[in-house]
C-alpha cells in the first residue's frame, strides 16, 4: 500500500467525469514502479458508486454489497486510468454495475460490483477472534525498534513510512525470522473522520489488498524481502455485510490456507469492537519463486 496520509487518499479516490460512463482516476504525482491494486479497486468502486448515484431517482439509494475483480495486467502508476461503467442489471433490491479499468495499455482490470438497498433478515456471526484490544498493542515502529535491538544486522535497513492513511496495530510480530505462521491479525481506523458511507466503503476496498498478501509469504519469506519471488494479486473479491465505519477500530483476521502451483490463496474478515463482521475479502496471488 502506498505511504500516503488520509488526504491525499480522498483525492485518489476523487474521480474526474468524462463522459456519462467512464471516469479517470489519478494517482499521487511522482510513483514509479507498480500500480497498487487497492487503488485501482477502489477507484472502480467509487465510478460504480458514481453511476448508482446518478441513477437514484429510478434506482432507489442502494450501498455496495460485493465486488469480484480480476487484475489483467499491471498498471502504471503515472498515467491516468479511465473507468467505463456499464449496468449489468437493475432489480427492486439488488443493482450490478460492470467496471473496466482502462489505461494506453489496455484493460488493467474488470469488476462487477453489486449493490442493495438492505433488507430485514436472520442474524448471526462468528465470534470474534481471541486476540488484545488495540490499545494495549505496539505501534508498527514500536515492534521495528524492538525487533532491531534483537536483530540490529538483518533489520538495520528496513525504514518504516510514515504517516499512513489508516492507523494500525498488528497483533502477531512480523519482524520475527521466517518462517511465521500464514496469518495476521491487525487492528486498523482512519486517521481522520471520514462521514460518507460510499467513501468508507472505498477506503475500506482500499485497505483490503494491503496486508492480506503477506499472509502467503510469512512461512516462506520476510514479508519485507520478497526478491525472491515475484508476486502479484489475481484476484480480488470483498463482501460487505455492514455499513464499514473506518473511524472505529476493526480486526483484520487474515490467513492463507494454502500454496500450490505459483499461487496462493489468503482470506480475511473484518470485525467491529462488538464482534459483528462487517466485510470479508478473498484474494489469489502469483507465488513464483524467482
Amino acid at each position: 500500500m502506498q505511504r500516503i496520509d488520509l488526504q491525499p487518499l480522498l483525492d485518489l479516490l476523487t474521480l474526474e467525469q468524462i463522459a456519462a460512463d467512464r471516469l479517470r482516476g489519478h494517482g499521487p504525482a511522482g510513483r514509479r514502479g507498480r500500480m497498487y491494486g487497492g487503488e485501482v479497486l477502489a477507484q472502480a468502486l467509487r465510478a460504480a458508486q458514481h453511476a448508482s448515484d446518478a441513477a437514484a431517482s429510478t434506482d432507489g439509494r442502494r450501498h455496495v454489497n460485493a465486488l469480484h475483480g480480476y487484475f489483467l495486467q499491471p498498471g502504471d502508476p503515472a498515467r491516468p486510468v479511465d473507468y467505463t461503467v456499464s449496468t449489468l442489471r437493475v432489480g427492486r433490491s439488488f443493482a450490478l454495475r460492470r467496471v473496466v479499468a482502462t489505461q494506453t495499455a489496455g484493460a488493467i482490470a474488470s469488476l462487477d460490483i453489486s449493490f442493495h438497498i438492505g433488507e430485514f433478515g436472520p442474524v448471526h456471526d462468528a465470534p470474534l477472534p481471541a486476540v488484545p484490544a488495540p490499545e494495549t498493542l505496539p505501534s508498527e515502529s514500536e515492534r521495528l525498534a524492538a525487533a532491531r535491538a534483537r536483530e540490529p544486522e538483518r533489520l538495520r535497513r528496513l525504514q518504516l513510512h510514515s504517516p499512513r492513511p489508516l492507523e494500525e496495530r498488528y497483533v502477531e510480530d512480523l519482524f520475527l525470522p521466517p518462517p511465521l505462521p500464514p496469518r495476521i491479525n491487525v487492528w486498523v481506523r482512519a486517521r481522520e473522520q471520514v462521514s460518507d458511507p460510499a467513501l468508507a466503503a472505498a477506503i475500506a476496498v482500499y485497505y483490503s489488498d494491503d496486508p492480506i498478501m503477506d499472509n502467503a509469504l510469512l512461512p516462506h519469506t520476510s514479508r519485507f524481502e520478497t526478491k525472491g519471488f515475484t508476486t502479484t494479486s489475481l484476484d480480488h473479491a470483498m463482501w460487505f455485510h455492514r455499513p464499514f465505519d473506518v473511524n472505529a477500530w476493526h480486526l483484520f483476521a487474515q490467513d492463507s490456507p494454502v500454496a500450490s502451483s505459483a499461487r496462493a490463496f489468503t482470506r480475511g474478515t473484518f470485525h467491529d469492537r462488538d464482534g459483528r463482521i462487517v466485510a470479508s475479502v478473498a484474494q489469489e496471488i502469483l507465488l513464483r519463486p524467482r
